[in-house]
């Protein structure tokens, strides 16, 4: 980009958001010897975003040739009763032991949705069936989140140890094994062959930060976080706690 043309750009982009957009980019506040962590900010900051669409679904630019997402894939919950149980157990029952058939047929009837992907999610050449539980629309009501969970190929059956390694959440007071999932937007990306997994948070301590995990040989680290930085000049409101 010219330099000329890019101070242009940048101008428009901070003007539009005076109508009311939110304009940033992200830092590496952690991982920054990592070959991944520094491809994946630049990724991000050559994706001109308002930082909401960011919070959601984080995209790949095509550029980014060593990137590559897998397609989540809507699947039909009334087709797969028994595991819904396990999801309104496990997510919205906070550890009840029953989902109740009210319960059930007031979830099934919601805007609640499931996706499903199929990659090797803890990189142990097994290919692994993910799903994502969209609670909700991301930012476009009260409560939203979108974790994400394994089961086995069937979908019948939720992987409780699997899907741990997922739920990268603080537990908080209620001791649920799903922690403080809520306002947390997952999504799943490869890096030269490997899967890794990110998390946007819109919780109190942690808005603002991009979390980015990976699976090896039966562990899950932390490989970088990102922070989410708005260009000078620009309305903060939207970290006004």
């Amino acid at each position: 980009m010219k330099p000329i043309f890019g101070a242009i750009m940048l101008f428009c982009l901070l003007t539009e958001t005076s109508f009311g957009l939110d304009i940033g980019y992200y830092t590496i506040i952690k991982g920054t010897s990592s070959e991944m962590c520094v491809a994946y900010v630049r990724n991000l900051n050559s994706l001109i975003e308002e930082w909401s669409y960011m919070s959601c679904d984080r995209r790949i630019n095509p550029k980014f040739r060593d990137f590559s997402k897998p397609t989540w894939q809507r699947i039909d919950k009334w087709e797969y009763i028994k595991l819904v149980k396990q999801i309104i157990r496990l997510f919205d029952n906070f550890n009840s032991r029953n989902a109740t058939e009210n319960k059930l047929e007031w979830w099934l009837r919601s805007a609640r949705t499931l996706y499903s992907i199929r990659v090797d999610i803890d990189n142990d050449e097994s290919i692994e069936r993910v799903i994502r539980y969209e609670f909700l629309f991301c930012g476009g009501s009260r409560r939203y989140a979108s974790p994400i969970m394994v089961v086995d190929d069937q979908m019948k059956y939720l992987d409780v140890e699997a899907t741990r390694h997922l739920l990268q959440n603080p537990f908080g007071d209620h001791k649920n094994f799903a922690g403080n999932w809520l306002y947390a937007m997952y999504d799943v990306f490869l890096y030269k062959g490997k899967v890794y997994f990110d998390k946007w948070s819109d919780d109190f301590n942690q808005k603002g930060y991009i979390h980015v995990f990976k699976t090896e040989q039966g562990i899950t680290q932390e490989v970088c976080t990102l922070k989410f930085e708005l260009y000078p000049g620009v309305n903060a409101e939207v970290f006004d706690y």
